[in-house]
């Protein structure tokens, strides 16, 4: 549940904070959050690894960038500092950032 409410202010505080990109005609917001668990979890790619994380080196982040062009239709990009989210996270996340922001759910892409 922390990951989407993460991921739901990452997006509101680009939609409403958008800056005018190097042409008048289009607009982009960009915005990051920490999405680092706060405790212990399995770690995907160490496939012979048979304990949970032992610590962190670095955060792990979400970062969105939100674009609009001059017609005022948007899109949104986000990356995950993950090996992967199942499908139905993905399109959970993509869902609520759509009902949220009144967005087409085809403009949101999850990396």
């Amino acid at each position: 549940m922390r990951f989407l409410q993460c991921i739901a202010f990452l997006i509101y505080s680009m939609l409403v904070g958008l800056q005018p990109a190097c042409s008048e005609s289009w607009r982009a917001g960009a915005a990051s959050a920490i999405i680092t668990p706060d405790e212990a979890m399995p770690m995907a790619g160490y496939g012979s690894r048979d304990r949970p994380s032992d610590g962190k080196v670095t955060e792990l982040y979400a970062k969105a960038l939100v674009l609009e062009a001059s017609n005022k239709s948007k899109a949104v990009i986000v990356t995950l500092d993950l090996v992967g989210i199942d499908r139905e996270l993905a399109l959970e996340v993509r869902q609520l950032i759509a009902e949220t922001h009144a967005l087409n759910i085809e403009r949101i892409l999850l990396c």
